[in-house]
């Protein structure tokens, strides 16, 4: 698609897990080479993407067709606009659908092993949590009452700082640990990534911790690393509150 549409990527985000549709995919089967648009005039490509967007169920944005137009206008395909490269671009686009489907149809068979856990639905209720990570965080921490307290789950995700000093000397930074599950961390900075890049999310808490951290001059990198410790000692905190009132705690 690089070479038939330079720059594409940078316009459109892949396979929606919560709508389960595909935007790239969908504007690809219409628009497979930059002949496509530019074969138009600017308002006739506008007119065009609406109706596209309005058929496939997507906000209509006069803009971001605008933004597509001048990219295709400036853009320089590597390989011709013939039958046989549209033919192998949809086959492409026919092999990541399946792709889709599967993602689909694994997520679906791990949110109903899910469900049947006590903490299903209040994680999901806290912020910045979508469907794909509550999952990955209940599968990464498993059973919360294998930990003493909430320091040993923070410990377990290995985001303790490292210590770093010998004789007199202190270091004023210390980076954390990095112990533990990689994966448990990728899906705790993502869902940061979530929190910052959306609205304040009814269960601000670890929002306005990371602000805070951020406003103290804090790098926002190292903001979300200590939000991240916030989320696991709510998360705890939280889950095993829940385990109580079940009479389920140990």
């Amino acid at each position: 698609m690089e070479q038939t549409m330079p720059g594409i990527f940078d316009l459109f985000g892949g396979f929606d897990i919560n709508s389960s549709k595909d935007k790239l995919l969908d504007f690809l089967e219409r628009y497979c080479h930059i002949e496509d648009i530019i074969a138009k005039s600017e308002a006739e490509f506008v007119a065009s993407y609406r109706e596209w967007a309005k058929e496939k169920g997507y906000r209509s944005n006069e803009s971001k067709a605008a933004t597509i137009y001048a990219q295709a206008k400036n853009g320089i395909p590597s390989i011709p606009n013939n039958p046989i490269v549209r033919e192998t671009i949809m086959w492409y686009v026919g092999l990541l659908r399946r792709a889709d489907e599967t993602l689909m149809a694994s997520l679906t068979r791990m949110e109903d092993i899910a469900k049947d856990l006590p903490e299903y639905e209040l994680v999901g209720e806290m912020g910045g949590v979508g469907r794909v990570t509550r999952v990955a965080l209940i599968a990464q921490i498993g059973d919360v009452r294998r930990f003493k307290n909430k320091h040993s789950l923070i410990c377990f995700a290995g985001l303790t700082p490292s210590i770093h000093e010998s004789g007199k000397f202190r270091a004023l930074q210390n980076h954390i640990v990095k112990k533990g599950p990689a994966r448990l961390r990728k899906v705790l900075y993502r869902v940061m990534m979530l929190l910052v890049m959306h609205k304040i999310p009814k269960d601000d808490a670890v929002y306005r911790f990371i602000k805070k951290k951020e406003a103290e001059g804090k790098y926002k990198k190292v903001a979300k690393v200590a939000g991240m410790a916030k989320f696991l000692r709510i998360y705890y905190g939280r889950v095993m509150h829940l385990y109580r009132d079940l009479g389920l705690a140990a």
